[in-house]
């Protein structure tokens, strides 16, 4: 039986303090533990214990401690497992049907009679993986068999996720716990899968509607409210890990399609008959998985594509048959096709269609894994996945103003774009379970994600035609499309270090992620026309007149010389973290640890460039630059919170060139796992600590991207990143049936929270 010595502890704990790799280490794997005991009860301290999957070419050997326990960290889930237990002079007892849950400790009691001669075998069968030791706070897990049993429509996870009893969807993803949907944590395979930029959408693919990864491609997924386990983190809200499939010696494979269209949506109302828009959907793809070498080199591969057509809008132009039907809009068709052809008179430009045009959303995503079997102390893992997503779309409805199409406003559709979004993830996992007491898991992952849009309009100013001083008619270019980018490099680097001794684990690790980001927004390169209102009589005049013409020549002259508005940031953030698991006796555990979080924002790293643009639009040949912006110097009446005024420029109160100072933030917890009566029918379960999470990091950028007055943005010096202090109690209650009961409570305190504040405001006039 191998004990480790002072000085492998010690040699241990510094090795580990200097794999400071990744961020916030997520959920990849699940955990296979137990106790050896003769008939009597009493534990049996250097027994065999053989570990193996043999679809998945896993065989692990080791020897129980001086308690009777062992601890097998960093196995792939799902299963069947089967554990054998052995000692000299008794009879072998081996567990057979083991499967293995996400994030959780699987634990087994083994009992060695007195040798007879015969193999003793205990088929493991629906245990409940509520009851968990590592179950703390409130937590679901959701399973293959539900992934394929459970209903969905839009086949996204997300579907899953609600069954999460804190989950609501909002417009802004799902919340937990009821914090806002950008504070949410997701990764697949350990990666960070969030769109960290934060625009639109909090996962990657949202802004075109697309799901970033096949449900066939999906093996299980976790949801965390309150984990009080320290390698977790990233969230305020919660911290949705999913693993993917992995290959076998087994062959496998899945073709499947899905179609529907505008035959089976409803068409009536309370009896009135509706114009109903076109729908033709697909969804179809395939997965294989299997061995490149039995018992060594596994493979899994999914495709899976949507293609969906659907209708703009259900709402027509109004005209002398269809006045008082309920998709009619007050938009007369005759003002459509004034305006329409006034601009084509004089500009040559097409605006498009004003109703019965369609959209298109098109996707491929695709996945490929490698697990590699190097031998029985070492697996290593590839991941490739990615995205390639477009979807059109119209003129935003409401933003800036009303632009339809509704009732009261209509739009053409060469106002509209067409949203890309493409992802490349690349994967790398080395598992180690080096002997009975020591194991370590290494991540490191790259993203790149590119995503931009492409308008459908020639180049010409934004145009928002009026009638009644209401919002009537959209034409032009959509504003939030000029030269839209958005550029997304993220690395993350992680390393767990465990040290398993009797009665304790221990868990060194650290991580780094760092976050690059390039942005282009040129939301008035082409005129501010964009914030003005015209009414459709004097505009089809103006155009007539040629007061637009030098609007449409400034806008064809931006385009021409393709100069635009750029700046880049990075940021990162360094983590530490130490916890340990200590079974204070057989039914109950308490795990308690620290975790140190450091913001980074390289300074040095930041930049703005904008071109500076002649009357007609065409490049004046130089740029304004700054690093890391611009720097404000305006004389500008600007109050703090209590009405004290205040003043810009660098090294001022307000100064935008001034980038946080990023302090350390400590985040102790405290969690335990108590099983009352011993046998997996009653268990209390809590804990309390502190969480830091990310945040959508644009709302950082804006000081960089906006430096002028106006527009001007500046993040506070002591800006912490988001961090909660959460408390859980929880009661898991078995019936005689099966049935499980589970009751949690949990309260939540925000410690930093994110808050916006408008130095213009004056100071009142008047009570």
């Amino acid at each position: 039986m191998h004990q480790p010595n002072l000085t492998k502890l010690l040699g241990s704990l510094f090795i580990a303090c200097f794999l400071l790799l990744k961020a916030q280490a997520q959920v990849t794997t699940a955990t296979l533990s137990g106790i050896v005991k003769n008939e009597a009860g009493q534990p049996l301290p250097g027994a065999t214990i053989r570990v193996t999957f043999a679809d998945a070419g896993i065989n692990k050997g080791l020897v129980t401690k001086s308690d009777g326990s062992f601890v097998v960290p960093n196995l792939r889930v799902g299963g069947p497992y089967t554990v054998t237990a052995s000692y000299t002079g008794f009879a072998t007892e081996t567990a057979t049907g083991v499967f293995l849950t996400l994030g959780q400790n699987t634990a087994l009691d083994l009992r060695l009679s007195e040798s007879t001669g015969k193999l003793n075998e205990v088929v493991i069968s629906g245990r409940s993986t509520i009851f968990n030791d590592q179950r703390t706070g409130a937590s679901t897990n959701i399973s293959a068999q539900q992934i394929r049993q459970l209903p969905t429509i839009s086949r996204s996870a997300d579907d899953y996720l609600r069954i999460t009893p804190s989950a609501s969807p909002t417009y802004n993803g799902i919340s937990f716990a009821g914090r806002n949907g950008q504070y949410n944590n997701f990764s697949l395979d350990g990666a960070v899968f969030n769109n960290p930029f934060g625009l639109d959408a909090p996962a990657p693919g949202g802004q075109t509607n697309a799901q970033p990864i096949s449900l066939d491609a999906i093996d299980q997924i976790q949801i965390n409210i309150a984990p009080y386990d320290v390698t977790q983190s990233g969230f305020t809200g919660a911290g949705v890990n999913t693993v993917t499939k992995s290959g076998s010696n087994k062959f496998a494979g899945t073709v499947y399609a899905f179609y529907r269209n505008d035959a089976i949506s409803g068409d009536k109302i309370d009896g009135q008959k509706l114009k109903v828009p076109t729908l033709d959907h697909f969804q179809g793809g395939f997965s294989l998985g299997g061995a490149i070498k039995k018992d060594k080199l596994f493979y899994f591969v999914n495709f899976e594509t949507e293609q969906r057509t659907d209708g703009a809008s259900a709402y027509v132009a109004r005209n002398n048959s269809n006045a008082g039907d309920v998709t009619t809009s007050r938009v007369l068709e005759s003002d459509l096709v004034a305006v329409s052809d006034a601009l084509s008179d004089r500009f040559g430009y097409v605006t498009g269609p004003y109703q019965d045009y369609e959209y298109k959303r098109k996707n491929y995503k695709w996945l490929a894994k490698l697990d590699w079997v190097i031998n029985s102390k070492h697996t290593l893992s590839f991941t490739y996945n990615g995205l390639d997503a477009s979807q059109e779309k119209g003129a935003h409805p409401n933003a800036i103003n009303r632009r339809g199409p509704d009732a009261i406003t209509l739009q053409f559709r060469n106002s509209g774009y067409k949203m890309i979004n493409k992802l490349h993830s690349f994967g790398l996992e080395l598992k180690s379970n080096f002997n009975d007491t020591y194991s370590n898991k290494f991540r490191a992952v790259f993203t790149s994600f590119r995503d931009k849009r492409d308008p459908f309009s020639s180049p010409f100013p934004v145009l928002n035609i009026t009638k009644y001083n209401v919002p009537y008619i959209v034409a032009g270019y959509e504003p939030f499309s000029i030269n839209n980018r958005l550029n997304q490099d993220a690395l993350q680097l992680t390393d767990n270090f465990n040290i398993i001794l009797p009665k304790h684990t221990l868990t060194i690790g650290a991580s780094y992620e760092q976050f690059k980001f390039g942005n282009s927004f040129n939301l008035t390169g082409f005129g501010f026309t964009v914030f003005s209102g015209v009414d459709i009589a004097t505009f089809l005049n103006n155009v007539q007149t040629g007061q637009y013409d030098a609007n449409v020549t400034y806008a064809k002259n931006r385009v021409a010389a393709d100069q635009w508005t750029w700046y880049y940031l990075t940021v990162g953030q360094a983590s530490a973290y130490l916890q340990d698991e200590f079974s204070v006796a057989s039914n109950f555990k308490l795990t308690y640890g620290v975790r140190f979080d450091k913001a980074l924002y390289f300074p040095s790293k930041a930049s703005y460039s904008s071109p500076n643009v002649n009357q007609d639009g065409t490049f004046a040949g130089s740029f304004v630059t700054g690093s890391p912006t611009v720097p404000n110097a305006d004389n500008l009446t600007l109050f703090d919170e209590n009405g004290n005024p205040v003043k810009n420029g660098p090294g001022q109160t307000i100064d935008n060139t001034s980038t946080p100072s990023g302090k350390i933030l400590v985040s102790p917890r405290l969690g335990f796992n108590w099983d009352i009566k011993g046998d997996k029918t009653v268990q209390l379960r809590g804990g309390t600590g502190l969480f830091t999470g990310r945040f959508p990091f644009v709302w950082v950028g804006n000081a960089i991207g906006n430096p002028f007055t106006g527009y001007y943005n500046v993040t506070a010096h002591n800006f912490k990143w988001p961090q909660i202090w959460r408390s859980n109690i929880g009661l898991d209650y078995k019936l005689p049936t099966g049935t499980v009961l589970t009751g949690d409570f949990a309260y939540s305190k925000d410690i930093n929270s994110m808050m916006v504040r408008d130095f213009g405001l004056g100071t009142p006039t008047g009570t």
